[in-house]
């Protein structure tokens, strides 16, 4: 059995593409205060996030993760208000960004207790205050580390991307099918018909 330990509704998009999952969560503070870094930050907050479900469910395999948006090494986490949301779009304009997403792999039963990260870079365009006010305007913002959401209307901000896509939206699932089938023997190919 995988348990998906995230209340991310990307990240659970992404893996039902793959494969069947339970989702089972437990609540994490995200307070950045302690770590020096964005990639320090993000691999101990998806650990936090998984190893309490993984204690809970031994003999279960638990996958959670945690996504940050670094500007010039300055965590942007998500924004508190519409306001917060400006400023961090006024910041990103014109701009490249990085964005790291870490990923854990535990099953307890088997001792597996690992954390990776993926890093993409992120171009934006030069943003009009129109542009801001109107991508404000569609709410995507709230809840989105870095105040935009790639996969929706935050695409329309982007003028290029290097690295993984589907990092960038919440899940780097190429890199977590390998360590799957790497510590575990799991195949997210298994099932999958080519030519269909």
């Amino acid at each position: 059995m995988i348990i998906l330990a995230s209340k991310s509704a990307r990240r659970r998009e992404i893996l039902s593409k793959f494969t069947d999952f339970k989702i089972i969560t437990e609540d994490v503070e995200e307070n950045n205060t302690d770590y020096w870094n964005a990639r320090q930050l993000v691999m101990a907050l998806s650990f936090e996030k998984g190893i309490g479900v993984a204690v809970k469910n031994p003999e279960a395999v638990v996958l959670s993760a945690d996504t940050v948006v670094a500007l010039e090494d300055k965590i942007l986490g998500k924004p508190v208000d519409r306001e917060d949301a400006r400023r961090m779009m006024e910041a990103l304009s014109g701009r490249s960004h990085e964005v790291y997403t870490a990923y854990s792999i535990f099953c307890m039963e088997k001792n597996l207790k690992y954390t990776d990260y993926e890093v993409s870079k992120v171009f934006f365009k030069e943003l009009s205050l129109e542009d801001i006010e109107a991508y404000l305007d569609t709410g995507e913002y709230a809840d989105k580390a870095g105040a935009y959401g790639i996969q929706g209307y935050g695409s329309l901000l982007v003028e290029r991307i290097e690295g993984d896509f589907l990092n960038i939206v919440g899940l780097p699932i190429s890199k977590i099918s390998d360590d799957l089938k790497k510590f575990l023997n799991i195949s997210l190919m298994e099932g999958i018909e080519i030519g269909k």
